[in-house]
């Protein structure tokens, strides 16, 4: 009698508390799909503004999505399973009074570290809600979210400022058309100077960049390299004396310039698709232009 009772103990089974975890874990995962839908179909922030809104319509779904999963019965014996899941949404709540506070009034460095933050939160988030048995709440698509939310916007801009500079930069060293090689040659390494300086410039740029715009950041940086590798190669030969600038080099090397020019321009113009967002016109910034690629 001993046995039985201590086998049967008045309170659930195993295979009782698997299926209360069961209910538990899809009820909470539709929660996280619908709160994730409707900060998804909101869409990208246009501007600085912009951002702000999104930014206090998103902390409000979540608020009400946390306060909806706390409100999910579960009973002590399955608790331990999921608590720290929902410890972990305790610690997501003073990271949404931030989100609002640098949405208003931070700079574009501000917004952009404010996103990695909140992306490591989300991951760790996301590790919590997969112990807990959870599906939708694990999904990478989550961190994948917040993270381009914040950084995809600043990482627009910051591309859109960089198109502006290097256009600039290039627009003096425009034509090639120089009376003697040797003057091309000079022309040809202030070319490739600014090619440097322009891959260096990119690739500072990468801390922001979203998930979704790697792959278009390394062609845009395959093209760069490339029209810098064809304008050394030309100036090397030109300057050993291996070759002279005759007329015909002169139409093959406009041909090859124009070839590299419009591997620039595409893709930078996949880059801008691939981002996926507006740049952000940030207060007390520079406004930003339309880059004029006239140049070489």
């Amino acid at each position: 009698m001993v046995a039985v009772a201590a086998g049967c103990g008045g309170g659930p089974s195993a295979e009782e508390t698997r299926a209360e975890l069961r209910r538990w874990a899809s009820a909470v995962d539709d929660i996280c799909q619908e709160a994730r839908e409707d900060i998804t179909a909101r869409g990208g922030a246009l501007d600085a503004r912009d951002l702000d809104r999104i930014a206090v319509r998103a902390s409000d779904d979540v608020r009400a999505a946390i306060d909806r999963i706390r409100r999910v019965p579960i009973s002590e014996e399955a608790r331990p399973r999921v608590r720290p899941f929902l410890a972990e949404l305790a610690k997501i709540e003073p990271r949404l009074g931030e989100m609002t506070r640098t949405t208003e009034n931070g700079s574009l460095e501000e917004i952009g570290g404010l996103g990695l933050r909140l992306a490591d939160a989300t991951r760790l988030l996301l590790n919590r809600a997969d112990a807990a048995g959870l599906r939708d709440c694990a999904d990478a698509k989550q961190f994948d979210a917040v993270l381009n939310a914040f950084t995809a916007p600043v990482y627009a801009t910051q591309v859109a400022r960089f198109e502006i500079w290097f256009a600039r930069a290039l627009r003096p060293l425009s034509g090639y058309d120089t009376p003697t090689s040797a003057e091309l040659v000079r022309r040809l390494r202030r070319v490739g100077s600014v090619f440097d300086r322009a891959e260096r410039r990119f690739d500072d740029l990468y801390v922001y960049r979203p998930n979704r715009a790697v792959k278009a950041a390394d062609d845009f940086e395959f093209a760069l390299d490339a029209y810098e590798e064809f304008v050394t190669a030309v100036a090397d030969a030109l300057r050993g004396g291996r070759r002279v600038f005759t007329a015909i080099g002169a139409r093959r090397f406009r041909r090859g310039v124009a070839r590299h020019q419009r591997d620039v321009r595409r893709t930078i113009a996949e880059l801008r698709t691939a981002i996926g967002a507006q740049p952000l016109a940030v207060p007390g910034a520079p406004p930003l232009l339309e880059p004029e690629w006239d140049s070489a």
